[in-house]
């Protein structure tokens, strides 16, 4: 398959960025973790990006944090109501994962 929009190059550059910050061997393995799931390389390249600037903005080690400490799926989505059938597909494949980062 041809890549046109050049996600190889930007997951790669994410993977980067991530290996340079602070917990450098936890974020690119859990990148590594949705990519075994089987998420496209797009998809793959959005996430890693995202999770890139959370941790630039608000720095922490997800290992040590209680689980106590972390918020509750997104404040159980603003304190809105249920979740869609696509939330439950992501969070299924490990994005909770992600939810906690944040």
């Amino acid at each position: 398959m041809i890549d046109i929009h050049g996600y190889s190059r930007r997951l790669e550059s994410a993977r980067l960025r991530l290996a340079s910050l602070d917990n450098g061997e936890l974020l690119p393995a859990f990148i590594g973790h949705l990519e075994a799931l089987g998420l496209s390389k797009g998809r793959l390249a959005k996430y890693a990006n995202h999770i890139c600037a959370i941790m630039k903005k608000h720095p922490f080690n997800p290992s040590d944090a209680a689980s106590a400490a972390m918020p509750k799926r997104g404040i159980a989505i603003k304190n809105g109501g249920e979740r869609t059938p696509k939330e439950k597909r992501l969070s299924s494949r490990g994005l909770n994962g992600l939810l906690r980062l944040c």
